[in-house]
């Protein structure tokens, strides 16, 4: 029987700041090429660290906020482009947990509150109808994101 090479894809993480999109990506993604707009610093310089990995044969996973339809579509057409499946992980959050994890967070990864609240206010849930070839959904509540308990949506 022949050895399938694993699919390469773009996974999409949503999330409030606090949600566990970083533990996330770091434990369950980690043979991904981690792409995160705070270490990348640019929109150009995201692109091509995506473009490259896909290139290679690299599965990538988004590790931003990715809270509105829009903020999402550019990575759904970038797939598109790629030929490539692209999938949402959406992590669910109380505000009042991701508040008390942002609270414990040091120098520039602790964001101030009404930051996490705005984002919070703003959050459209991820949907097939976007383009995402499948959504899954993950309930973060007090245990981490790798803990939490998951509703998929194909």
């Amino acid at each position: 029987m022949e050895k399938s090479e694993p699919t390469v894809e773009i996974i999409v993480l949503t999330g409030i700041p606090g949600s566990g999109k970083s533990s996330l990506a770091k434990t369950r993604f980690q043979n991904h090429v981690r792409v995160n707009l705070d270490i990348v610093r640019s929109r150009h310089a995201e692109e091509a660290l995506i473009m490259k990995a896909l290139e290679n044969s690299r599965s990538v996973v988004i590790d931003n906020t990715n809270t509105t339809i829009n903020s999402r579509k550019k990575y759904i057409d970038i797939a598109r482009r790629a030929g490539v499946r692209v999938s949402s992980v959406y992590l669910t959050c109380p505000i009042d947990i991701a508040l008390k994890r942002n609270s414990k967070r040091q120098g520039k990864e602790r964001v101030p509150d009404f930051v996490v609240k705005i984002y919070n206010k703003k959050l459209e849930v991820p949907t097939l109808a976007e383009g995402f070839d499948s959504v899954e959904i993950i309930q973060t509540e007090q245990r981490t994101a790798a803990n939490g308990t998951r509703k998929r949506e194909s």
